[in-house]
């Protein structure tokens, strides 16, 4: 694969405390030829003092860690600098942690039972302005539960214009007052509902509009 310019690609750290977790996410990120992980950590401090020096789009930290889980790294990441992505990768995958990120902005969500190939892309798609959740993370929002799927966990992803969207939906707007907001058509509005519902598995306007109330307490 032909690598591009360093500078180029979406420079990315990686904290995670299991050295095995850590260098397999480097290898697969690397393997891309779009990502440069700039700095393999195993503790959150490492990572706070590194971004003060070096130029970094994405960290992607684990959630149990010793000393600074990876909450508390999101939060003082965006404290230093609000531009700086910030995704979950973690094997938890309960209600209960899913609850405790509403309160943080958090760019992405995702459960390491992903493949390589969804992880590599949902990066890109974080470091483009995406919201990226695991699928297992998104049932999670709708039922009191712990995700124990057999199945590969897939990845979601939320655009901005999509985001926008449900941000106006879960304030109760129509699709004329939503187009009228964002200076859109209605049918451009009625089209992006429609695929929004198509990307989340979504069968009514019900569940639509309790799923976007979820979202936006989220981000």
């Amino acid at each position: 694969m032909e690598k591009n310019n360093k500078n180029d690609m979406v420079k990315v750290i990686i904290v995670d405390d299991h050295i095995i977790i850590n260098e397999g996410v480097r290898k697969v990120l690397t393997s891309s030829g779009k990502i440069n992980v700039v700095f393999n950590a195993n503790k959150g401090q490492d990572v706070l003092e590194l971004i003060k020096k070096e130029e970094v789009d994405i960290v992607i930290t684990d959630l149990m860690m010793p000393e600074m889980n990876g909450f508390e790294l999101f939060k003082k990441i965006r404290e230093y600098n609000s531009n700086i992505k910030v995704v979950i990768l973690t094997a938890v995958e309960d209600n209960f942690y899913i609850n405790k990120a509403i309160s943080y902005g958090l760019d992405g969500f995702l459960s390491k039972r992903i493949s390589p190939k969804e992880l590599i892309e949902a990066i890109i798609k974080v470091n483009q302005g995406e919201k990226v959740l695991s699928s297992c993370i998104l049932k999670c929002l709708d039922e009191n539960c712990i995700c124990q799927s057999d199945e590969l966990d897939k990845v979601v992803s939320i655009t901005k214009r999509e985001h926008d969207i449900l941000a106006q939906i879960a304030d109760g707007k129509t699709n004329q007052e939503i187009a009228e907001l964002l200076f859109l058509s209605k049918r451009t509005v009625e089209a992006h509902r429609y695929n929004i519902m198509q990307k989340l598995n979504i069968k009514n306007s019900a569940e639509l509009m309790k799923y976007s109330i979820k979202y936006t307490q989220l981000f």
